[in-house]
C-alpha cells in the first residue's frame, strides 16, 4: 500500500536517496529533502505536512481501519 501511495507523488525522491515526504512526512524516517517545484530538489528543506503512512498508522492505530 505504501508503495501505491508514494507512486502516487512519484518515484523521484529515490535517486536522492531521500524518503519519500508524500508517505513518511511526520515520522522519524524523514529527515528533510523535498521537491520544491517541478525537478528541483532541495536537500535542505524539511516538509511539514503528515505523511500518508503516518495517516495510515494513526487510522489503524485508533481502529478506523483495518488492514489486512
Amino acid at each position: 500500500m505504501l508503495y501505491r501511495l508514494e507512486g502516487f507523488d512519484g518515484f523521484g525522491y529515490r535517486s536522492h536517496n531521500v524518503r519519500s515526504p508524500y508517505v513518511w512526512g511526520c515520522t522519524n524516517l524523514y529527515t528533510s529533502g523535498k521537491f520544491v517545484s517541478d525537478h528541483v530538489f532541495d536537500p535542505n528543506v524539511r516538509d511539514s505536512q503528515c505523511g500518508t503512512g503516518a495517516l495510515l498508522k494513526l487510522l489503524v492505530q485508533r481502529k478506523i481501519v483495518e488492514l489486512q
